[in-house]
């Protein structure tokens, strides 16, 4: 998630551990703890971008990992003078902070090696947007609150809070997986590989993705907790395998399935752009392939053939939360739970 909310959470966990005890410099100790674990931003692989942003969510998310991230993060502090006779609290407080980490990114659609060594598999578990308002300001009003009067109560709050949050993503996850299967039930479809991830900043619009028939298949769902779904009907684009994108270049094809495990097996080319393969889990039209990021394969580069429209993008989006999708459904969907918009 943003190193914003990454930050809080590890604040709170900590002050609502041993705020007692380090009543003045829990909240900092939790955050920096809840921040260490990205410092694998850092992390280069020369002449290979795709390997550099795969590193990022590796070896010090994973679960196994957090007892030496905690304690890396307590060295980095527990030297100082202000804790001695403190400093094992000041290893309660980090590993509090750091162990927050891995499991809020789990949470986000991008992809957490959780399991390493253990596994490889890119835990994603589709219930929170990498940034979510709604998450992260009470979460800071409790941090602030609790350092200032010094109280357990207000970050305990503040983990409920989050913990609740949470739990309504899961809800709308399973909402909008059962109208995922209602599509593709419509369409004749066997899904293959799908995945409902909420888009930008909220949980009500939901990009709904799947794979049947050789090809991707994208809709966006807007969830209203006390309605109906309803469903602006997308588009479809043929799936790109990774090895039929193989060059025969032994770096080229290792970046490419690098891409495809990144991407979670989620590829298309580019229409329009020769040498293009987007991840297409991510767009900024959630019914349709505008991908974030995409691989060019010779040479192999990661960015985009043509900046999109941002700014266009996220207000459509907005209207679409507040508004609803445009024009308004004029037909019941097959299953009697769901309104489907024939919005061009």
């Amino acid at each position: 998630m943003d190193p914003l909310s990454q930050g809080l959470l590890g604040a709170a966990a900590a002050q609502a551990l041993v705020g007692r005890r380090l009543p003045r410099s829990a909240w900092a100790i939790g955050l920096g703890a809840g921040l260490l674990a990205d410092a694998d931003v850092f992390f280069t692989v020369p002449g290979d971008p795709v390997a550099t942003m795969a590193l990022h969510r590796h070896f010090t998310h994973a679960l196994l990992f957090i007892p030496a991230g905690g304690l890396l993060a307590a060295a980095l502090l527990a030297w100082l003078p202000a804790y001695r006779g403190a400093r094992r609290w000041v290893v309660a407080a980090a590993l509090a902070g750091y162990a927050t980490h891995a499991l809020l990114d789990a949470c986000t659609s991008y992809g957490t090696l959780l399991y390493w060594p253990i596994s490889d598999h890119r835990a994603a578990w589709d219930v929170v947007s990498v940034i979510d308002p709604l998450f992260t300001l009470p979460l800071l009003a409790a941090v602030v609150i609790a350092a200032a009067r010094r109280s357990r109560g207000f970050a305990a709050a503040g983990l409920v809070w989050c913990a609740a949050y949470l739990g309504l993503g899961m809800w709308q996850h399973h909402r909008a997986m059962q109208v995922q299967h209602q599509l593709a039930e419509q369409r004749g479809q066997t899904i293959e590989h799908g995945r409902v991830m909420p888009t930008l900043g909220n949980m009500i619009i939901w990009r709904s993705v799947y794979a049947a028939d050789g090809r991707l298949h994208a809709d966006a769902v807007r969830l209203i907790p006390w309605d109906r779904p309803t469903v602006r009907e997308g588009v479809t684009v043929p799936l790109a395998e990774p090895h039929a994108l193989h060059t025969g270049d032994a770096g080229t094809d290792r970046s490419i399935d690098t891409f495809a495990w990144f991407a979670d097996g989620y590829l298309a080319a580019l229409p329009g752009h020769r040498g293009w393969v987007g991840d297409m889990r991510y767009s900024l039209d959630p019914s349709g392939f505008v991908p974030l990021w995409a691989l060019r394969i010779e040479p192999i580069a990661l960015g985009l053939p043509a900046e999109p429209d941002r700014a266009a993008a996220l207000g459509t989006l907005w209207r679409q939360i507040t508004v609803g999708f445009e024009p308004p459904p004029i037909a019941a969907a097959a299953a009697p739970d769901v309104r489907s918009s024939t919005e061009p």
